[in-house]
């Protein structure tokens, strides 16, 4: 059996021991059935981005899904292990920097989304006639 036969080997048998078909498993990744079926027939082959999603849904390391071996540390932040109380208190406040600026931009993105359906609610009720009438007659 050559990597890529492995590579779906495990795609499946991931898929499997989750007791998902090959629709769930797709609509989990974001893939069609058919991709599923098609990587498991070996009629084609999973994208980087489709490892990626599997990677990131499934919670598997690229190393498993793509060479079959478990990385040695179960670590996930290996490197944070190096670093001193104030690096680490440096670090937090810049997370909750960028988690503050995501939150923002979410506020930000479902007001300009709501001004923009009003516009348009405006603009529909205008051309229907609704805001025609003239004042004093």
């Amino acid at each position: 059996m050559n990597k890529i036969e492995n590579v779906i080997t495990r795609i499946k048998q991931l898929r499997e021991k989750n007791h998902l078909s090959q629709k769930e498993f797709g609509e989990i990744i974001g893939f069609s059935q058919g991709n599923i079926g098609d990587w498991e027939r070996g009629r084609s082959l999973p994208s980087i981005k489709a490892i990626i999603s599997i990677v990131n849904k499934f919670n598997v390391t690229p190393n498993w899904l793509l060479l079959g071996k478990e990385t040695s540390s179960q670590d996930p932040f290996p490197l944070l292990k190096n670093l001193n109380q104030n690096e680490l208190d440096t670090l937090n406040i810049f997370i909750n920097f960028l988690l503050f600026k995501h939150e923002e931009e979410k506020k930000k993105q479902s007001h300009m989304d709501c001004s923009q359906f009003n516009q348009e609610i405006v603009s529909k009720l205008t051309g229907k006639g609704f805001f025609n009438h003239k004042s004093g007659n």
